[in-house]
């Protein structure tokens, strides 16, 4: 099976050789690794150039969004299945032989765990809901640590340019809600480093995106507002722990069930 890994940068000379390094130290073979860039005006397009044998293909040119850019990568993608690294994140070692190894013919979304590293806290594990229905309230699973087949993007299509920060999420709703085969995988298949676009903009954006995103696919407009006010009250508070000192400990006794600590 050949898989496609896509990036997508834009002035991101500060991370993203780690994550073209990530996709070097795969040892499985039968892939190709697309970058779709920007417009950068730093160091970025040097490092892409830099490794021009590990990166496949790559365009730089203004685009509408991470949606668009998405896209673009997709588009160009020739893999039978297509997974997406942003450029602050990274694929664990041998991710991409444990997908291949693991994937049933049926698959359209196969998932797994992700390492979430960057914080202030120390690195975690972060599980899957346990039931995809949750996908109607918020998001169920990582998207750096989901693959998607180019056939599923064929059948479903692709990421809404409307969305700026839930693009992930209202696709791979659409896919579930339309009938789409999501496999689950317990293995770490990727790294997330916080604090990308979503944790910056999640009051003003990331929320407000959520709640239409609901309506849209048959919540009660009060409950999906009445979700959004509690995920914002809940992301200001573990905020706020997060500066209190013994903050860790607090985090161990309260933490989500779909998240390992300390790994």
């Amino acid at each position: 099976m050949k898989i496609s890994i896509i990036t997508i940068t834009y002035n991101s000379e500060k991370t993203l050789e780690d994550t073209i390094q990530s996709v070097a130290r795969q040892n499985y073979k039968d892939f190709e690794y697309i970058i779709v860039d920007g417009g950068s005006k730093d160091a970025t397009l040097d490092i892409v150039k830099k490794y021009s044998n590990i990166v496949t293909k790559w365009i730089s040119e203004p685009d509408k969004g991470i949606s668009d850019a998405f896209n673009k990568g997709v588009k160009i993608a020739s893999g039978e299945l297509i997974g997406i690294i942003n450029s602050d994140d990274m694929l664990t070692d041998n991710s991409l032989n444990i997908i291949a190894k693991n994937i049933k013919p049926e698959t359209d979304v196969i998932y797994g765990n992700a390492i979430m590293f960057g914080g202030r806290e120390a690195n975690y594990r972060c599980k899957p809901a346990d039931s995809l229905e949750v996908m109607r309230k918020r998001m169920a699973v990582v998207h750096p640590a989901t693959f998607v087949k180019k056939s599923a993007y064929d059948k479903y299509g692709t990421f809404d340019l409307k969305y700026k920060c839930q693009m992930d999420r209202d696709l791979l709703l659409r896919m579930y809600v339309a009938g789409a085969k999501f496999q689950y995988l317990n293995e770490d298949l990727a790294m997330m480093r916080l604090g990308g676009v979503n944790q910056r903009t999640y009051v003003k954006q990331t929320v407000p995106e959520g709640v239409e995103i609901s309506i849209k696919n048959g919540m009660n407009p009060v409950k999906a507002h009445m979700l959004g006010m509690k995920s914002i009250a809940r992301f200001r508070v573990a905020n706020f722990i997060r500066k209190l000192p013994g903050s860790e400990s607090i985090r161990k006794k309260f933490h989500a069930k779909t998240t390992d600590l300390d790994v």
